[in-house]
């Protein structure tokens, strides 16, 4: 489902705090990853500290796709 506001979203390079648990989830089930509370809570863990704008503002949580 699509809002009216989907361009300015997607466009500021971010998502809605209550949306995220879906798009992680949503992501998760389509890349065959099973996310689960343990994901999210390392991504609440490491997320208030994550600031795009700086150069060292990302989680050091490694992705596991990433190695692939």
């Amino acid at each position: 489902m699509t809002t009216g506001d989907d361009d300015r979203v997607f466009s500021g390079h971010w998502v809605f705090e209550t949306d995220l648990r879906p798009l992680c989830e949503a992501v998760a089930h389509f890349t065959g990853y099973a996310f689960d509370d343990r994901d999210w809570q390392a991504i609440g863990g490491a997320l208030p500290a994550t600031d795009a704008g700086r150069h060292d503002g990302w989680s050091p949580i490694r992705c596991p796709a990433a190695s692939r």
